[in-house]
């Protein structure tokens, strides 16, 4: 009934604060559904995250440094850094005997140069925490269509071939890595899904993507019974060699995003598929990887060009009765000081006929850091700084950071660091070397907190302990 104390032509204004409240409450609700459902997990945060961290850069503008801005910066002293059985050694027999390995060449020891300054390769090795329980649902297998494609004569045996490789599951964010290796794990007969690996790698949903590297350590110590192996500079004939030995090969290659990430953003990324065909007489390659795709006619001169962006490096598990085949498939690069000899050879001469090509100063620095030259690494790293650098560059040079801080470049270090923490506050790896830099800086203090914050976001992780041992020990 209308209320006669008010005007005839009144209305009242009906209350919308409790239809918010409730249209609030269950889109709360739906995504901690979506959260706990796999499937619906992959459709919606993939896509979603970008959007988020898009709208963020708004707010917070993210800038990658201009390494022509620390042309001059000053070049701190490099501290010795002991080998991580010496810094863990808890008592003198352990010390000593660590010392006894270190001087037998037994422990992975640390790169001196000329002035005594030596490399960080303490922090090389990565103990991941132990493998976590198997969660969700497992992929079967199941049968490629094109498996029975059809065989012509040529240079090998082999002109075309297509493995049976189970189904490459959807990738959750930054999950592609773990889902190229679960692929590869199942066609070898293992029962295993992308997110025991995840567990394992980076248990924190949003830490940013793993390396090749981490994904073959996860699988040589978890799959004793395989042989896990990661080579650069990888070839046509290789891979081909390869296929016809029935071993998929796990590959890095450059991907846009769809989406840019946040205001500026090159969107050049990596993406990890999993090379199970080729085919000589058509020249394609046949990759799937965990957006879902499943492309089996890859012009080859297209996947090399994607594929160099990366070192061109790949990643193969194998039973030890395949050992021989998997020698034979690739020849000189089947030992590891070979093949990073011969890469550094190929990329020289990439170098001087392409001096303008990013890429080629990339890989160019990351197997000169990878066999442990320091000094000469910084070099071209401040060649390849005259060019604009990609923005997600330590998906390109894992070892980007240590580069920095094996060349006293303490300033440059921090400022990437801080930037690889704007683009992901989860980014450990990045705590940890601004936690570095800040020791080149002798700023003691700062980098103990910074070591001690890395520890909350990943405890157990050996490079946080390291470093919170050297600097509460050894400083």
């Amino acid at each position: 009934m209308r209320n006669k104390r008010k005007p005839f032509f009144y209305k009242e204004e009906k209350k919308r604060g409790g239809a918010i409240g409730i249209v609030l409450i269950v889109i709360a609700v739906f995504f901690i559904w979506a959260s706990a459902v796999p499937i619906v997990r992959q459709l919606i945060f993939p896509p979603l995250y970008p959007l988020l961290t898009y709208v963020k850069s708004w707010v917070i503008p993210v800038v990658p440094p201009i390494s022509k801005d620390f042309l001059s910066q000053t070049i701190y002293e490099v501290p010795d850094l002991p080998p991580a059985e010496v810094i863990f050694a808890e008592s003198l027999e352990e010390l000593q005997s660590a010392q006894e390995a270190q001087a037998e060449g037994e422990a992975f020891g640390s790169h001196t140069d000329e002035d005594g300054s030596a490399a960080i390769s303490a922090l090389d090795s990565l103990t991941t925490t132990p493998t976590a329980a198997i969660q969700w649902v497992f992929v079967k297998p199941t049968s490629d269509p094109s498996d029975a494609a059809a065989s012509a004569g040529g240079d090998r045996d082999l002109s075309a071939a297509y493995l049976t490789l189970p189904t490459v599951e959807r990738a959750d964010l930054f999950n592609d890595g773990p889902t190229a290796l679960s692929a590869v794990l199942r066609y070898l007969g293992h029962t295993t899904n992308q997110y025991a690996i995840q567990r394992s790698l980076r248990p924190r949903y949003a830490e940013p993507p793993v390396s090749l590297d981490e994904l073959v350590a996860y699988a040589a110590e978890n799959h004793p019974e395989l042989t896990a192996i990661r080579r650069v500079n990888g070839t046509v004939d290789q891979l081909a060699a390869l296929l016809e030995a029935e071993i998929p090969v796990v590959v890095p290659i450059l991907f846009e995003a769809p989406f840019p990430a946040r205001r500026g953003d090159d969107r050049l990324t990596r993406r990890f598929a999993v090379l199970y065909g080729y085919d000589a007489a058509a020249g394609t390659v046949a990759v799937r990887d965990g957006s879902g795709a499943d492309r089996t006619n890859v012009p080859i001169a297209e996947f090399m060009e994607k594929w160099y962006a990366f070192s061109r490096e790949y990643a193969v598990l194998f039973h030890s009765e395949k050992t021989d085949a998997i020698a034979a498939a690739l020849g000189e690069d089947w030992e590891p000081e070979r093949n990073l000899e011969r890469a550094i050879e190929k990329f020289r001469t990439d170098v001087a006929n392409l001096p303008k090509n990013i890429y080629t100063q990339l890989n160019l620095m990351r197997a000169i850091e990878e066999k442990g030259d320091d000094r000469e690494a910084a070099v071209v790293f401040r060649a390849a700084a005259n060019f604009p650098l990609p923005q997600r560059i330590t998906e390109f040079v894992p070892s980007f950071y240590k580069i920095l801080f094996n060349a006293g470049f303490a300033d440059e270090l921090i400022a990437w660091t801080e930037y690889g923490l704007k683009l992901n506050t989860e980014d450990v790896r990045a705590l940890i070397w601004k936690g570095w830099g800040a020791l080149l800086k002798n700023d003691t203090e700062t980098a103990k907190s910074l070591f001690e914050k890395a520890l909350d976001h990943a405890p157990g992780n050996e490079d946080v302990l390291y470093a919170l041992k050297y600097v509460t020990d050894y400083r």
